[in-house]
């Protein structure tokens, strides 16, 4: 570039200098921002205890996330699926874990899972056990890919907190026997939602492949989050001395890296029609899952 030997030319030619290397580093960020968004998945859990209200609040979450996002959602009633696939995706895989008329006449409850971009594929129904007491616990899972990678994401929901902690260790076995099978197939597998137990419990020592006592091949998201090993996360449920971690978002450590992750909870602030929250006794619970360079 010929600059001019007059002040006012200098002054141009600093001032153009000035906004070449602003538009640089603004596309660099960009470009930066842009790169660390495909090299990560975004997942929302969520509880929706059989309220509409609750799924109201996943989709505002869902439209101020921007996504693509996998959606993992418990205690769905059937009845709300329609409104799922118009508002979330057209693709929603479900399993009904049990008939109740809380659900409506002849209406089953169960959990769900949701890809909001392009390209989801159903998994057939997977279930963890025989029914008990009415109750047919598993796995609701899609197939989708993320820039190069073959992804399966599942949400579950596992026996209420005062069942004893033996039959839900009989599930979370069963589980990762089906889990680590897939950890071989996929090149990241992730799976989330309502375990009704704390991360310290022996059941979730199936899950967790960091920490203390872990015999599992994932990596939860409070550890991606903080890149540290130890089993623990923000409560997402109850308040005060009462608030606990129910609810996780596990991801295959064969994919996901262990730390850059990121983890956040929102609960009930007010009116069900204008939060950006939820009426769920459950918090929401989202982040991104940092996914490792493909080989």
């Amino acid at each position: 570039m010929k600059l001019s030997t007059t002040r006012h030319g200098a002054a141009l030619a600093v001032a153009t200098l000035a906004v070449t290397s602003a538009i640089g580093v603004a596309a660099t960020t960009t470009a930066a921002s842009a790169s660390a968004a495909d090299n990560s998945i975004r997942v929302i859990t969520h509880n929706l205890a059989k309220k509409n209200s609750a799924l109201r609040g996943v989709v505002r979450k869902k439209e101020q996330l921007k996504g693509p996002e996998v959606i993992l959602l418990q205690e769905v009633c059937s009845t709300m699926l329609p409104r799922m696939r118009r508002n979330l995706s057209p693709t929603v895989v479900f399993h009904a874990r049990r008939s109740t008329e809380k659900c409506g006449s002849g209406g089953t409850v169960g959990e769900a899972v949701v890809w909001t971009g392009t390209g989801s594929s159903p998994v057939a129904d997977v279930a963890l056990g025989p029914k008990k007491d009415g109750h047919t616990y598993g796995l609701a899972c899609l197939d989708f890919g993320r820039n190069g990678r073959s992804v399966r994401a599942c949400s579950t929901h596992l026996v209420a907190a005062k069942a004893p902690q033996s039959y839900r260790n009989e599930l979370t076995s069963a589980m990762g026997t089906h889990l680590g099978q897939w950890v071989g197939e996929k090149d990241v597998v992730i799976v989330g939602g309502d375990f009704n137990t704390t991360p310290k419990t022996y059941p979730m020592d199936q899950l967790y492949g960091r920490g203390n006592d872990a015999k599992g091949k994932f990596v939860e998201l409070h550890q991606m989050a903080t890149g540290k090993p130890e089993r623990d996360g923000k409560a997402t449920i109850g308040g005060g001395t009462d608030a606990r971690k129910f609810d996780y978002i596990f991801a295959s450590m064969k994919g996901a890296r262990l730390s850059g992750g990121t983890e956040n909870t929102c609960w009930k602030d007010g009116n069900p029609e204008t939060t950006d929250c939820t009426t769920s006794n459950h918090r929401i619970l989202w982040g991104n899952v940092p996914l490792k360079p493909l080989s």
